[in-house]
């Protein structure tokens, strides 16, 4: 399951360089969809975040990805 309300799109510069600072990989996506790939520490292969059709403004977040995301989220409203 994916949640499509999880990150604004806007928030896609400071994630990218949250997680460079927590030595997780990510690269560009790949197609026109796809905004971002994320590679967990113990996972075998590569996580997307999508592009929305219906809401530009957020992006869709994969399930294996959610709980990083929220720690991201977490992390940059109290400032570490």
């Amino acid at each position: 399951m994916a949640i499509r309300c999880l990150l604004h799109k806007n928030k896609l510069k400071e994630l990218k360089s949250w997680l460079s600072s927590q030595d997780l990989e990510w690269r560009e996506g790949q197609g026109p969809y796809q905004l971002m790939q994320i590679r967990k520490p113990r996972l075998d292969g590569w996580d997307v975040i999508y592009e929305r059709n219906d809401m530009k403004e957020h992006v869709t977040v994969v399930e294996p990805l959610i709980p990083l995301v929220r720690r991201f989220i977490s992390e940059s409203q109290h400032g570490r």
